[in-house]
């Protein structure tokens, strides 16, 4: 119970800490550039192409999740070896 109470109020200190921590670093946004608005509002990262990164990252996912259902066939085929 203390071991379980101790670890309970430690965890709770840290999600507390880092959390008035991020406020209390907290600034005023800066004020727009003169232009802005001037033809059409436009993100921060202006007319930057998202079409590469979105396929790079499914792409990134395919292969990672492939290599995770091969680990698992891997496994199943080491206990299957193993039981005979």
């Amino acid at each position: 119970m203390k071991k379980t109470l101790a670890s309970f109020l430690l965890l709770s200190l840290i999600l507390l800490s880092t959390s008035t921590l991020n406020v209390s670093f907290a600034q005023v946004p800066p004020a727009p550039p003169s232009n802005h608005g001037e033809s059409g509002n436009k993100g921060p990262s202006g007319d930057a192409p998202l079409e590469d990164g979105i396929g790079l990252s499914l792409i990134l996912a395919a292969v990672y999740g492939g290599f995770i259902v091969y680990k698992m066939r891997r496994k199943e085929t080491e206990i299957k070896l193993q039981s005979k």
